[in-house]
């Protein structure tokens, strides 16, 4: 290395500055970048499969997880972490219907024609002016 020493006004040829690069990728650790992995997309026909054994059974053991590899040509890891996702997924999605949690019901209240209070708009007007035209004030 010693004979790549140069001067600040000397500059490097550009295979200097790529065995430069390669060599100090090697010393920090980043020689695997140029392998990174591909993304794989989970097919629709393997979603449906997975979200029904997900249905039956959140956390599957190793051995359903092989099988499960095997049914459905993904690795155990790809299909673990599938099962890591989707748990994550359903729990954000109760913490995010929490936010709109009604006090006694699972739904919005309803203005229900048996409730002892009718707070329609016309049941706030006063009796009789039902029908009335309402007058601009000037």
């Amino acid at each position: 290395l010693l004979h790549m020493v140069r001067s600040p006004i000397t500059s490097f040829t550009t295979e200097e500055e790529l065995e430069i690069s390669r060599l100090a990728n090697i010393l920090v650790g980043l020689h695997c970048v140029e392998k990174k992995r591909k993304r794989h997309r989970t097919s629709p026909e393997q979603l449906l499969i997975l979200d029904e054994v997900f249905k039956r059974n959140r956390t599957p053991d190793f051995e359903t997880r092989a099988k499960l590899s095997k049914q459905l040509g993904m690795t155990p890891r790809r299909i673990q972490i599938w099962f890591q996702n989707k748990r994550a997924k359903v729990k954000k999605m109760q913490q995010d219907l929490s936010l709109f949690d009604f006090p006694d019901s699972t739904s919005p209240p309803t203005n229900s024609p048996s409730s002892d209070c009718d707070t329609s708009p016309l049941a706030l007007e006063p009796a009789g002016t039902e029908n009335r035209v309402p007058q601009l004030l000037n």
